[in-house]
């Protein structure tokens, strides 16, 4: 299946999706949990001289992630649970990761408002995810409506038709940066919890 996925996703990944990853991953700092690992595409691109330990969750980790070689110093913890049963207390970790996430998450607003309580004040996220493109690309929201039925069958629930950014802010999180791709079908950034 995650062969079959990488093979899916790698004309996106050279487009787009590297890039972004090398730009936003590296700021992850301190305690960093990363929500749906999936193949682990991210850790390549983690700065892990300013992270003191690693978590990573998803329904089930891959091999590939399971196999990373990871600094042997570092602290790394693996979770396979969703986001909602994570065992862990609130505030923390200081850097929390998503990336094509909560296109498949059943109540997005509720699953962000779990990164928010895991988050320490002041900590931020980053973030890539394909969503629902702005009213400036008419056109690319007809596609996306028309073909997200079908998609979200084979997808396992991915829905390409989501506001994420506007439920990322509902959430309670101010951007920090965010930035458009693909005719605004992708959003990549970072995220602040506000200090109390």
């Amino acid at each position: 299946m995650n062969t079959i996925y990488d093979w899916f996703m790698a004309p996106l990944e050279a487009l787009r999706l590297k890039a972004v990853r090398k730009a936003i991953m590296p700021g992850a700092s301190g305690k960093v949990l990363e929500i749906g690992t999936g193949t682990g595409a991210n850790l390549p691109f983690f700065d892990y001289a300013k992270i003191n330990s690693l978590t990573l969750s998803d329904l089930k980790l891959s091999k590939r992630a399971k196999h990373f070689k990871f600094p042997k110093s570092l602290k790394v913890v693996m979770l396979e649970a969703p986001l909602e049963d994570l065992t862990v207390p609130p505030q923390s970790f200081d850097s929390i990761i998503f990336t094509l996430v909560f296109c498949s998450v059943s109540d997005p607003l509720e699953g962000l408002k779990r990164v928010y309580d895991l988050l320490r004040p002041g900590g931020r996220i980053y973030f890539i995810e394909h969503v629902m493109p702005d009213h400036k690309h008419n056109h690319v929201r007809k596609v996306v409506n028309g073909v997200n039925p079908h998609w979200s069958k084979i997808a396992s629930g991915c829905n390409l038709n989501r506001e994420t950014l506007e439920t990322i802010k509902e959430a309670g999180f101010l951007l920090e940066r965010h930035s458009t791709s693909l005719g605004g079908a992708l959003i990549e950034g970072v995220g602040i919890k506000p200090e109390m």
